[in-house]
């Protein structure tokens, strides 16, 4: 029984998460990989108070994301793939001012969700997740980039473990990188995106960068409801 329950308890823990979510949004893992500082020393650099940021970098030494040497607190290889170039997707995840990092603490409310069957994120922002992502341009370039990410794996495996090429025409709904035209060139891509969302045109010239042949590009503007 005093196993399960310490199961349990690590399972229900908000505390780890939320100081490595902390540490991403501060810029810890990058700002001590080469530079070993003190709370004391970083305190007025990130304009927070020295006495938590000590016990967090305390508890970032418990879980080997940091550790203590004689110039101070210095970031570990284990840490350093929350940096912002660590190429892994951990930090536009866990970052606080990231789509993904605002949309995971809206789950504190989740409570509110289960309750009346409404998201929990305009309880916490004011207004809904794609309305958010709309006002704010660098909220919807970090869930392009999120979303980058997640298939970055899987898409291989979706391109070259069906047969594709029975088909002529191939409708991207939302945005892509033209992986799967550019290994079937025969067929002719049409990607329908909502009007105005941020990072298309960058997308689209990623595309067009596949070496796609003439032509297969047709974009339709749409208002998807």
């Amino acid at each position: 029984m005093d196993t399960d329950v310490q199961r349990l308890r690590q399972m229900s823990g908000l505390i780890t998460p939320m100081v490595l979510r902390v540490a991403v949004t501060l810029g810890l893992p990058d700002r001590l990989r080469d530079n070993p500082a003190t709370a004391r020393e970083l305190a007025p650099e990130l304009e927070v108070d020295p006495l938590a940021l000590d016990l967090l970098l305390a508890h970032l030494t418990t879980l080997g994301v940091a550790e203590r040497t004689a110039s101070g607190y210095r970031t570990t290889d284990l840490g350093a793939l929350l940096g912002a170039g660590a190429g892994n997707g951990l930090n536009n995840l866990l970052h606080h001012d990231s789509a993904a990092g605002r949309a995971d603490l809206a789950f504190v409310d989740l409570v509110h969700s289960v309750r009346t069957g409404e998201p929990a994120y305009p309880v916490r922002y004011g207004q809904d997740f794609w309305t958010d992502l709309a006002a704010r341009p660098h909220l919807r370039e970090a869930f392009d980039r999120q979303m980058n990410d997640r298939m970055r794996d899987w898409i291989p495996l979706v391109v070259s473990n069906f047969d594709w090429s029975r088909f002529g025409t191939l409708v991207d709904v939302g945005g892509g990188h033209g992986s799967l035209l550019a290994a079937n060139p025969l067929i002719r891509g049409c990607g329908v995106r909502r009007s105005g969302w941020y990072g298309w045109r960058a997308r689209s010239a990623v595309v067009k960068s596949a070496g796609l042949p003439p032509g297969w590009w047709d974009v339709r503007s749409v208002e998807l409801v």
